[in-house]
């Protein structure tokens, strides 16, 4: 009977810790509810604001849209509108709030990681209020809106995207996969509680505890260090310091939420990484340095661990938040003068739609990456080693070899993703090897 009380305590705790766990997990998972982007290239003959519009059910308003500042230069740039799915009817766009000439070169409905679902057919833009007309040159949408027109509108219809839709499909297989994967997490916790109770004693469960919680933390690190993804900007500075870039995750700029770099003066240019955090970030703030000068800011990109490109922002995206005296930009690179005696320059990126971590699918590795995986698991074998002869009790030996089962396991998901992406090279680098 106690061990019948005891299996039962170990099902119920297995079963809350998993719970818990995929509570976790549905929050930060890729959900049948996760809303779409309309990306769309353009120019504009006049400074404006483009605002995207889109009916849930209750009619279009003001909340349910989305606005971007467009500037007048005639340069084709990318937008990103984001909007939910389960919307109703048609999208209404603005391109622009006065009168003008707007020439669209795509348009194209992407998910919320920004890989394109399919591009929408210009044929079937309608318009709706104040254009004057829209005409169809060499792949290209030009449409003039009427000379005093100050809510120029057309209709760009998404019927054509199954996945604008939340289908019963989805929803049913999303439910699926949590119910799977919580049985998983179950077994695997009540394996490890399970065996926490042969122990015979609280100092040999102390050490199982340790053991697990160190392999946990262990797999997280590797986990966080595989995903991690990094703003890269191509910089030339007047002056040497510290650059900093500020991310806000919901709750403004601060110094917590920063990572900070050395930069090089002197007009030299260098490659400069800065780490961002593992949740999604809405706006970035970047202080080039702490000294007053001039700065060329290039090929501002969002890559992985690798340098695989992610998303490039446009010199357009910078706005000048504070001691900053000009913004000059000159072709692909932004020039940003500071304001003299003043040590805070700050610019501020207009993102559009926040960046998703979770929109890198797998963990990014490669042969030096598993070369250290596998170095760090023989250090743990020679620790395990180690116990077996010196201590001769099988529960210290156990946990030892607990912890080296988990880690690799670890191990093993990551040689997965990393053969399962890298076949090919992988396959051309051994026969190279072995051809001399």
């Amino acid at each position: 009977m106690p061990l019948v009380k005891k299996r039962g305590k170990v099902i119920l705790i297995a079963a809350l810790a998993a719970l818990a766990l995929m509570g976790m997990k549905i929050c930060v998972s890729d959900s049948p509810w996760e809303g779409l982007i309309l990306h769309v290239v353009m120019k504009s003959s006049v400074e404006s604001e483009a605002r995207l519009y889109y009916d849930k059910g209750k009619g279009l308003s003001e909340k349910n849209s989305v606005g971007i500042p467009i500037p007048g230069d005639q340069q084709l740039r990318d937008y990103w509108f984001p909007f939910p799915k389960g919307i109703v009817k048609p999208l209404r766009f603005d391109a622009l709030s006065t009168g003008g000439t707007v020439t669209l070169a795509a348009l194209e409905v992407a998910d919320d990681c920004g890989v394109p679902l399919g591009s929408v057919d210009f044929h079937q833009l309608k318009a709706l209020n104040q254009i004057q007309s829209m005409d169809l040159q060499g792949g290209q949408m030009r449409i003039v809106t009427e000379p005093n027109a100050n809510d120029p509108q057309i209709s760009v219809p998404i019927e054509g995207f199954p996945q604008v839709q939340i289908s019963d499909r989805r929803i049913a297989l999303f439910g699926l996969r949590i119910i799977v994967e919580y049985f998983i997490l179950l077994g695997l916790f009540f394996s490890i509680f399970s065996f926490w109770l042969h122990f015979p004693n609280w100092s040999m469960r102390t050490l199982m505890i340790v053991v697990v919680i160190v392999s946990l933390w262990r797999g997280w690190d590797l986990y966080q260090e595989a995903t991690a993804t990094y703003l890269q900007i191509s910089l030339q500075s007047s002056v040497g310091g510290q650059a900093q870039l500020f991310f806000d995750r919901g709750r403004g700029f601060n110094e917590v939420d920063s990572t900070k770099t050395a930069i090089q003066g002197g007009g030299r240019s260098g490659v400069y990484r800065f780490r961002l955090p593992g949740e999604p970030i809405f706006n970035l703030r970047f202080d080039p340095f702490n000294d007053s000068g001039t700065v060329r800011l290039q090929d501002v990109q969002w890559v992985d661990r690798r340098g695989n490109l992610l998303r490039t922002f446009d010199p357009h995206h910078w706005k000048p938040a504070y001691h900053i005296r000009e913004l000059k930009i000159r072709g692909k690179a932004l020039v940003v003068v500071t304001e003299p005696e003043l040590k805070d320059p700050q610019l501020v990126m207009d993102l559009s739609f926040s960046l998703k971590p979770g929109c890198v699918k797998h963990p990014v590795i490669d042969i030096p990456w598993i070369g250290r995986l596998l170095l760090e698991w023989l250090a743990i074998v020679a620790v395990a080693v180690i116990f077996r002869f010196a201590t001769r009790k099988p529960q210290v030996t156990a946990a030892v070899w607990l912890l080296d089962a988990l880690y690799l396991t670890a191990s093993l998901y990551l040689f997965h993703i990393y053969f399962k992406n890298n076949w090919g090279n992988t396959v051309a680098f051994v026969k190279a090897w072995f051809n001399g």
